[in-house]
């Protein structure tokens, strides 16, 4: 499927909705190209999310969802957003690359699962964590940032288990106002 040229989001997943979007390309639409929110539990698998006006993915109020395989590149903004409390997504071998923020941003007591992603050659920093922000990253990839390779601060913690964090701009990891990251077995 193709979901392109979209006046708002090309794909919104809303209000305990579930679905499964498999080999889509969405692309080219006026806000983010995925929007999951109101506890939504959607699966993308093999997706392409790219030239976004805004971000990728963005994924809010209480929104889930599991994405695997998927590339998220070239948006406005930042590849995926998670915020609020109880929002929690999972991705599983996905790119983060090329967008014109964060590769991956979670703010406002969020969490998230990034298995085996790569975030590279971001704008900004590849991966940001704000305002209690909780996400764990196991496993990935995280490099040619043009700022730091993580940055972390407002309380937010965030696990980094197994991960490559190199070749970035300025810091591998950069943490500030009462930041509390985990850094296990990293290579930084």
């Amino acid at each position: 499927c193709k979901v392109r040229n979209g006046l708002d989001a090309g794909v919104l997943v809303r209000q305990r909705a579930e679905g499964v979007f498999q080999e889509c390309e969405i692309f080219c639409n006026k806000n983010s190209g995925v929007q999951v929110r109101e506890g939504a539990r959607p699966v993308f698998k093999k997706c392409q999310m790219y030239d976004g006006g805004k971000g990728g993915i963005f994924i809010y109020q209480q929104g889930e969802g599991l994405f695997e395989e998927c590339m998220v590149y070239g948006n406005a903004r930042s590849g995926v957003i998670a915020k609020d409390p109880g929002t929690h997504p999972v991705f599983k071998q996905c790119q983060f690359v090329n967008g014109d923020d964060a590769g991956v941003f979670v703010l406002q007591q969020a969490q998230g699962d990034f298995e085996n992603c790569l975030i590279s050659s971001n704008r900004l920093s590849g991966v940001e964590v704000k305002e209690g922000g909780q996400p764990v990253f196991t496993k990935c990839i995280i490099n040619n940032g043009a700022t730091a390779g993580v940055y972390v601060e407002n309380t937010s913690g965030a696990l980094f288990d197994r991960c490559q964090i190199n070749n970035n701009a300025t810091s591998g990891v950069l943490v500030g106002n009462d930041g509390k990251p985990e850094m296990r077995d990293c290579n930084i």
